[in-house]
């Protein structure tokens, strides 16, 4: 995050060099207020998501639709994505963005506990929204460093397929425990 500093910001908003430090305090006060707003966004974007209708129904559905918003938000957004994940560079105890980072991932909680599979003595539901989550993350990480093979199908086809994927793959391991 060496190339962000309060004066450049200064400068870029057309306000005196001062302003910034005196709004956030120092640099990693600007970044933890965008980081914060980043997690407000993509709650946003997952929320749409989640509320759009389309091919995704059944069980399954929210939790593929919230998984491809959260890599619409991040292909989309690649500024906000790297400085939400930079905790180095964050103030970790900022009420603001633990509100607002918790408020993005109980997005992915609500379409977990809809869940068949949530009643499984294997697989909590936290355990598979962290799952889910760790998926669409490294989606959208590969996607952005270029590490995919394959660019026919774009970010997003991607997201579908795989949020597919993962889902049937609990459903299917939900209903094989069941007749056990």
């Amino acid at each position: 995050m060496a190339f962000v500093s309060l004066r450049e910001v200064a400068a870029r908003a057309g306000v005196s060099h001062g302003a910034p430090a005196h709004h956030f305090g120092n640099k990693q006060g600007l970044l933890t207020a965008f980081a914060a707003d980043g997690y407000r966004r993509l709650a946003d974007a997952m929320g749409t998501a989640r509320r759009a209708r389309g091919p995704s129904s059944g069980p399954s559905g929210p939790l593929q639709r919230v998984g491809r918003g959260y890599v619409r938000f991040a292909v989309d957004n690649p500024e906000h994505f790297a400085i939400m994940f930079q905790v180095d560079a964050l103030d970790a105890g900022d009420s603001d963005l633990r509100q607002a980072a918790d408020s993005a991932y109980q997005f992915l909680r609500e379409a977990v506990a809809g869940f068949p599979v949530k009643r499984r003595r294997r697989h909590r539901p936290e355990a598979i929204a962290l799952a889910a989550w760790s998926m669409v993350h490294g989606l959208a990480m590969l996607w952005m460093s270029g590490r995919v093979g394959s660019r026919r199908a774009g970010p997003h086809r991607l997201a579908a397929v795989l949020c597919r994927v993962f889902a049937e793959g609990l459903l299917s391991a939900s209903m094989s425990t069941k007749r056990r």
